[in-house]
């Protein structure tokens, strides 16, 4: 059911995922991730909640794992690597 609702979702609208419900928010952010990072894991829960504040406009960005970070411009979010040192 979680997953289904992911499905209505936009991961990429920040006022959508953090109005969702938080189960379905994660769920909807889990696979936005593994289809742009093609990780193998999905962030912990830690960078999630990361993320969701990034969401709900609590930061403008986060990093998240594996390289990666979560960035919002004009409510919108975005992945981005992060350039390696």
């Amino acid at each position: 059911l979680v997953a289904a609702l992911a499905d209505d979702v936009d991961p990429t609208d920040a006022a959508a995922v953090a109005g969702a419900p938080r189960p379905v928010a994660v769920a909807a952010l889990r696979r936005w991730w593994a289809g742009c990072t093609e990780a193998p894991y999905p962030p912990d829960h830690a960078a999630t909640e990361r993320v969701l504040a990034v969401a709900a406009g609590d930061a403008r960005s986060c990093d998240v794992a594996d390289g990666w970070r979560v960035c919002r411009t004009g409510g919108r979010l975005r992945l981005e690597r992060v350039a390696s040192g």
